[in-house]
């Protein structure tokens, strides 16, 4: 074997090992699986509705969250990116600040704030390896104490 056959197929082989490493793309509409979450606490949503566009380290999505009781949907959304910095954020508090990070290849953590800062946010996300589930973990913190839940959602 040449001397070039041997360099072209190492190049080749650094090129597919750097691929695996790669983030996979969250990018999709995804659904809550409501029955396979799990809530503690905290009340199940009647409906979860998420569209993530991902072209890593940009990161943005939209959704709406539909409870129990409620008539209309609360709408949630971020624009900016998995890089560390604090992006302007509409969460569970109305509008605040988020902050994302990857932790691995398939997880991520984001820390929303409120902008009273009387609600605060943590929460882990990672994508399956067959790129058809998230879970998030969730963790929040408000004056009058502190929920965790388990939520999963089917890619659509």
């Amino acid at each position: 074997m040449s001397i070039r056959c041997k360099v072209l197929l190492c190049l080749l082989a650094s090129v597919a090992l750097f691929a695996d490493d790669a983030a996979p793309n969250m990018s999709g509409t995804w659904v809550l699986n409501a029955d396979h979450s799990r809530w503690g606490k905290h009340p199940r949503p009647t409906s979860v509705m998420l569209t993530i566009t991902h072209q890593e380290p940009a990161f943005k999505y939209t959704g709406e969250v539909i409870k129990p009781g409620e008539e209309s949907a609360r709408e949630f959304s971020f624009d900016g990116a998995i890089d560390g910095k604090s992006y302007p954020a509409k969460g569970p508090g109305g509008d605040g600040n988020m902050v994302f990070k990857r932790v691995d290849q398939r997880t991520i953590e984001s820390l929303y704030t409120s902008n009273d800062g009387t609600l605060i946010e943590h929460a882990r996300t990672s994508i399956s390896t067959d790129g058809k589930h998230l879970t998030r973990e969730v963790r929040i913190k408000t004056p009058t104490g502190e929920e965790t839940w388990t939520e999963i959602y089917d890619r659509k």
